[in-house]
């Protein structure tokens, strides 16, 4: 009787907890997958984010856990073994990963799902010190949450000194004007103003106040890429609650309190 010989071990390897990948794990679970495939999921978060609903996130419309997925925990019921740790290199030649930390991990079979970046993020000046990036997710839900915390502080400070009838001005601003920079900015316009009103009614702080939102953008118009008729009804929505809109201007400086955009006409004669 001759013995069956047995197959040759294969590693897939996923890098980054992204909906892609999430989903190649989950279809990849239990009876679904050959015993001589390992499956390895590598992230340096435990936590991946839906996008689409991270605007509803943000505005507190839903709690963290509503739109995020442990991925640790996926993992384990779906039959991954999970590595939290921070991908640096790739060493196709070798089939290998290399981590911050210096650990090698070999594959046989690689998927990468690693999400985007900020374009100018770290070309503008003072973007990385004084804004607050959009990717990875994660760290803009946390981000947000120390910049509302931080002026929560700063309203207190200055509750303590206001004197006078004029109203405490406090402003902000996104940058970008496609469907995920609108989201944003009428995401952060709705939690803040409900988040500052209910902050200063609870202490019976004896201060006046006003948030400016302003959107600046290099195009030409509000979704400019995309049907006039979607740009048209996100306009109405963006001037009905109140937020400043600034086309035709390229942030080029950032500074602690202020951002410096160049105008760029684009008329043509």
């Amino acid at each position: 009787m001759n013995k069956k010989t047995p197959r040759k071990k294969i590693r897939l390897v996923l890098v980054g907890g992204g909906l892609a990948n999430t989903q190649v794990m989950k279809l990849l679970q239990g009876n679904h997958v050959p015993a001589h495939v390992e499956r390895i999921l590598v992230s340096n978060y435990t936590k991946s984010f839906y996008s689409s609903m991270c605007p509803g996130g943000i505005a507190k419309e839903y709690t963290e856990d509503q739109f995020s997925i442990d991925l640790p925990q996926c993992a384990q019921a779906w039959g991954w073994k999970f590595i939290c740790k921070k991908l640096v290199e790739i060493k196709a030649h070798e089939n290998t990963l290399i981590t911050s930390d210096g650990t090698h991990i070999k594959y046989d079979i690689l998927s990468l799902n690693i999400g985007s970046a900020n374009v100018g993020y770290d070309t503008c000046d003072g973007a990385a010190k004084y804004a607050i990036c959009t990717r990875p997710l994660k760290l803009l839900m946390d981000k947000v949450d120390q910049a509302e915390q931080h002026l929560f502080e700063k309203i207190k400070k200055k509750a303590q000194s206001h004197t006078g009838s004029k109203p405490l001005k406090l402003h902000f601003i996104t940058v970008g004007s496609g469907c995920a920079g609108c989201e944003l900015i009428m995401s952060l316009t709705e939690r803040l103003r409900k988040s500052i009103h209910q902050y200063v009614t609870d202490r019976k702080l004896q201060l006046t106040w006003e948030l400016h939102a302003t959107l600046v953008t290099n195009s030409t118009a509000i979704l400019a890429k995309d049907p006039p008729a979607l740009g048209l009804a996100v306009l109405k929505t963006l001037q009905a609650k109140k937020i400043h809109i600034l086309t035709r201007h390229k942030v080029v400086k950032i500074c602690p309190k202020k951002a410096y955009a160049l105008h760029e006409n684009k008329t043509k004669k």
